[in-house]
């Protein structure tokens, strides 16, 4: 019996063959991997979120997203710009990825009637969203009641769901605006308790900062919107109140050093302010 004849090589069927076994074998295996890496990230989110709502902060890997809803006192000056500046230049790890859904002027309620903040929202698995009321509706005598605590309710529980964590960002009183400070202050943290959420207090930073320096102005005009100097001072309490770690040595950016050092520590001192009134202690 003859034996068959050798081959020198294979045909371009066969190496076609291989090469499409390999790369099902190559999909199969990146697939696994990214299946591995998937679930150790959401274990390490699950087991972050669980020791900060008992009052902890562990340390992480993942960058910590945060996503703004709000208005022009958070586009002006670009406080998400302002804050990822800070957490750079920091070095701090991890890193932040803050992105933003703000509309001039906007009530949480007209997000909430409009739709594309909780599209946004449920777009991603957000660690924070931040809820900026309109400048005025926060207090009793322009819709506390009828607008700013029921649809801040209902982000929250959409926030919740995406086991997300609603951090309120509590604005300042408005130069225009016949109300003490207090007004604003006691209007976030009642929200914050009332529905368990962070609060990122920035008025209370303010009102230090007017004590700390004489003549600190942080308006750039009546409607209150804030000065570069006060968005990088609401930049300080968010980093604070985000990171659990003490703004004192932060880069001053733009801002005069002088000026800078100051505002940070009146940044540290409202966010333990702030956790005090909420009774949520993270600072220590």
């Amino acid at each position: 019996m003859r034996s068959p004849p050798r081959r020198d090589g294979y045909s371009l069927i066969e190496l076609l063959v291989v090469i499409g076994i390999l790369a099902v074998l190559l999909a199969l295996t990146t697939s696994a991997v990214q299946r591995v890496r998937n679930s150790v990230r959401a274990v390490e989110r699950a087991s972050w979120h669980e020791q900060r709502q008992l009052g902890t902060t562990e340390r992480r890997t993942l960058p910590l997203k945060v996503l703004f809803i709000g208005n022009s006192y958070t586009t002006t000056n670009d406080l998400p710009g302002t804050l990822a500046a800070l957490v750079k230049a920091s070095g701090l790890q991890p890193d932040i990825i803050a992105d933003q859904h703000c509309v001039g002027g906007h009530t949480l309620q007209q997000h909430w009637e409009e739709g594309l903040a909780l599209k946004k929202i449920q777009s991603d698995d957000w660690d924070f969203v931040v809820l900026q009321e309109q400048s005025q509706t926060a207090l009793p005598a322009y819709g506390q009641q009828e607008k700013f605590f029921p649809f801040s309710k209902e982000f929250v529980r959409e926030i919740k769901v995406r086991q997300g964590i609603p951090l309120f960002y509590m604005t300042w009183k408005r130069p225009d605006t016949p109300f003490p400070a207090e007004g604003w202050i006691d209007s976030y943290v009642q929200i914050t308790k009332l529905t368990h959420s962070e609060v990122a207090p920035a008025g209370i930073a303010y009102e230090r900062a007017k004590l700390a320096i004489p003549g600190w102005n942080p308006y750039a005009d009546s409607g209150g919107h804030p000065t570069p100097a006060g968005t990088y001072l609401t930049a300080c309490v968010f980093y604070c109140q985000l990171f659990d770690r003490d703004p004192v040595g932060l880069p001053p950016l733009s801002i005069p050093p002088a000026e800078a050092t100051i505002l940070q520590n009146c940044a540290r001192e409202a966010v333990k302010d702030g956790q005090r009134r909420t009774r949520l202690v993270l600072l220590r």
